[in-house]
């Protein structure tokens, strides 16, 4: 073993340590009960359900396998994430090493590949984003780990043109595609690269040898990306319909760099510090896109692309600009910058840089950690479901304000019965939770009308989402008492109502019926 393999397993090993903080304790929040819910689905479920939400089924097919080895709970699931989140620094090292790699290089470049492959590595362990996103069940781990690979593959290709290294490319970079749209931006980026990289070379001769392995690479990643186009096409026009990301504005092009860097920290966000970090990260990519050595270019193509690529969709037809989907970009940045400290002229002053942007990376994560803990410290769902539990009479019935809470309260529910999804009639827009939803979990204002009992009890939200979300009753319900439980993501109000009367028509068999 070398021993750069020795501080990268080191490296690892910080990386799962700062992830595994408060690892089970922070409770669910809706986008990941979500995934917690698919996940429950048969393949061919999972991807019928997905062509109604917003993402590819690719990231979820992989959480049903994980779910089917290792356990539903949320604890298990996560550690899914964590498992794409160490391969994420994996593969921050391994593209930053062969990016700087040429043949016939003296060992003192090869000590300075390795140092750029073990800086970048660190980063990207000591990223308060990827430390905070490798705690969740969401897809973006999975995707910055794909882009790495992918990326790897293709630098493995420009250096030793062996065509196996494009034979492992085409399926990673396909699944990237397709297990967030983001991805595309991303696989784009990549393939432009790569066949401008192709044809300049095969202008000298042999087309055959240079250009055409990688344009049989770039139609075969496509094809399988087109297997989802008609589901893409439906999902784009549900976006445009109704979504929840506000207007584009302007400002959100510099601002998305400050949220990247600055995520679940408590750093101030001044204007002038997110100025800073904006012309900061465009130095880098300038930088990079100046230095001679192909995989240093690409490495700043793949922020440079993908960047321009949401700001041009977001201006002419939908806003898709929000920070964490352009992790993809910030993890081939963080690369980036391993690369560019490496590439400084005296080890001296590389050495310096490199542990002043450590140790400026680092304190994001310890900020992060602090973020954590309070979230951890809030009593929130599980015990609003024992307080219900424990309270109400089995006979009652508990109505939840909408199917996003819903779903927390199925991922966290331990022997809580009679719960649905309250459904005043107006219906539900897909990005509340929806596609995942089963017929059977919704209550409607009929049903509540056949309702035999006298107690109904809701679950309410405030502070959740920039507003207050409640179940509406119908007059003759009064209120009888309610409870206020802080939760890391809002405030969960439970309510208790009864009424004395109960209606003619109204049917005991009722919740036996449905």
């Amino acid at each position: 073993m070398t021993w750069a393999t020795g501080v990268l397993i080191l490296i690892i090993l910080a990386g799962a340590f700062l992830r595994a903080h408060e690892f089970g304790t922070v409770h669910s929040w809706f986008d990941e009960s979500l995934g917690w819910r698919m996940s429950q689905f048969s393949p061919s479920e999972i991807v019928a359900r997905s062509e109604r939400n917003v993402h590819p089924p690719f990231h979820f097919l992989l959480l049903s396998g994980w779910r089917a080895l290792f356990g539903g709970s949320l604890l298990a699931l996560r550690t899914y994430s964590v498992f794409w989140g160490l391969g994420t620094i994996v593969g921050g090292y391994l593209v930053a090493r062969t990016a700087l790699t040429r043949p016939g290089m003296d060992e003192a470049a090869r000590s300075r590949s390795e140092f750029a492959g073990l800086v970048a590595a660190t980063l990207i362990a000591c990223s308060a984003l990827h430390i905070s996103w490798s705690q969740q069940i969401k897809m973006y781990e999975l995707g910055t780990c794909l882009t790495l690979w992918s990326t790897w593959c293709l630098l493995s290709w420009f250096q030793e043109e062996r065509f196996r290294w494009l034979v492992a490319y085409v399926p990673l970079a396909a699944g990237l595609a397709l297990q967030h749209h983001y991805g595309t931006f991303t696989v784009f980026a990549q393939l432009t690269f790569a066949l401008m990289w192709s044809a300049r070379r095969a202008f000298s001769g042999g087309w055959s040898k240079h250009f055409l392995p990688v344009l049989l690479a770039s139609w075969a990643t496509t094809s399988l990306w087109t297997l989802w186009l008609p589901s893409f096409l439906i999902q784009r026009n549900l976006v445009k319909d109704s979504y929840w990301i506000g207007k584009f504005q302007w400002s959100h092009v510099v601002n998305v760099w400050n949220e990247l860097f600055l995520t679940e920290t408590a750093i101030p966000r001044s204007e002038l510090l997110t100025w800073g970090i904006a012309e900061l990260v465009l130095l880098c990519v300038l930088f990079l896109l100046a230095q001679r050595l192909p995989g240093v270019r690409l490495v700043g193509w793949l922020v440079l692309v993908p960047y321009a690529m949401a700001v041009a969709w977001s201006v002419s037809d939908a806003n898709v600009l929000i920070a964490r989907f352009l992790i993809y970009a910030h993890v081939c940045l963080l690369t980036g910058i391993g690369i560019l400290s490496a590439s400084l002229p005296f080890r001296a002053l590389r050495w310096g840089v490199a542990c002043v942007l450590i140790a400026g990376v680092a304190f994001t994560a310890w900020e992060q950690r602090q973020f954590r803990t309070r979230q951890a410290s809030r009593p929130g769902m599980p015990v609003a479901i024992s307080t219900l539990r424990d309270t109400k009479a089995e006979q009652d019935l508990i109505l939840v304000c909408n199917p996003m809470l819903y779903l927390n309260v199925c991922a966290h529910q331990d022997g809580l019965t009679n719960v649905y999804s309250y459904d005043p009639g107006q219906g539900f827009p897909h990005f509340q939770g929806t596609p995942v939803m089963k017929d059977e979990e919704y209550f409607t204002i009929a049903d509540l009308q056949r309702f035999a009992g006298g107690w109904v009890w809701t679950l309410d939200a405030e502070n959740w989402l920039g507003g207050i979300w409640k179940v509406h009753l119908p007059a003759e319900w009064k209120l009888e008492q309610e409870l206020r439980i802080p939760e890391w993501y809002g405030t969960l109000v439970i309510r208790s109502y009864h009424r004395d009367a109960v209606p003619s028509g109204s049917s005991s068999q009722m919740a036996s019926e449905r």
